[in-house]
């Protein structure tokens, strides 16, 4: 999961990596909290897909929360939620890499 997605003031709430053998994680989710505002997170994220190694396929905004789904190379896929709760943000990532062995 590339760090550069991740708010820079973010708290760690958990964590869970699912592996085939010792390779490297091919699912990977992580949950974070944040005290900065939805619009400081949207533009970190929306920011960051603009490098060109990650490309923003969809984002979709219902009431206080905020789905992007990104696409990588080499197969990778990864969500992110972002939502209000209380005043602070939750953040939740899930990132897959699908490989053929």
């Amino acid at each position: 999961m590339p760090r550069s997605f991740l708010p820079q003031n973010a708290k760690y709430v958990n964590a869970i990596e699912l592996r085939s053998g010792f390779s490297n994680p091919k699912e990977a989710y992580l949950s974070l909290e944040s005290q900065d505002s939805m619009e400081e997170i949207q533009k970190v994220l929306e920011t960051r897909s603009s490098f060109g190694d990650w490309k923003l396929v969809q984002k979709e905004k219902v009431d206080t929360k905020v789905v992007y789904l990104f696409e990588g190379f080499i197969k990778k896929s990864m969500t992110i939620i972002v939502y209000n709760k209380g005043d602070h943000r939750l953040l939740k990532y899930y990132f897959k890499k699908q490989t053929n062995y």
